[in-house]
């Protein structure tokens, strides 16, 4: 079974990439979970300089997968232990469960290491978050809306109310 996270490690540079394509690379609980681990690996791990966030197939991140919402994730033995029992089901476990599981956006703004998002297509909103203290690399298909640089004429990204774009 293919791995819904691949990791590549190459001369101190980490890419991660997201990969459920079909899905356009929608979280579930275990991409999540296995995001989260990478990324708290990465920013300990002397041998990782830079981190770079990719995506498979023509979407970058679509958001969480709704679909899988209520699917266990087989790698977390806290879900698989405790999933039958009422209290988990609670809406404060509920909450904690998500809070812990969605620790990555904090990760990328803290870690002591610079993250790249190697961007194909549009990305939705709410990710984009994640990235705006980031440097954001995308092809030139790419489009983020309608606003375009005035030198280039291309897609400009937005990032903390200023206009950037790399490649």
């Amino acid at each position: 079974m293919t791995s819904v996270l691949l990791r590549q490690q190459l001369e101190g540079v980490l890419t991660l990439t997201l990969n459920r394509p079909e899905q356009l690379n929608a979280l579930t609980w275990e991409l999540m979970r296995l995001l989260n681990e990478a990324l708290e690996a990465a920013s300990v791990d002397p041998g990782v300089r830079v981190v770079v966030l990719a995506g498979t197939g023509r979407g970058f991140c679509s958001g969480g997968d709704l679909r899988s919402r209520e699917q266990l994730d087989p790698g977390d033995p806290v879900s698989v232990r405790w999933s039958e029992d009422p209290v988990w089901k609670s809406v404060g476990m509920r909450a904690s469960h998500v809070g812990r599981l969605s620790r990555s956006p904090i990760l990328l703004h803290t870690m002591p290491k610079p993250t790249i998002a190697a961007i194909v297509i549009s990305i939705m909103i709410g990710l984009w978050k994640m990235f705006d203290t980031m440097i954001v690399i995308s092809d030139s298909t790419s489009a983020t809306g309608k606003s375009t640089s005035p030198t280039t004429k291309r897609p400009a990204l937005p990032m903390n109310g200023t206009m950037s774009r790399i490649a």
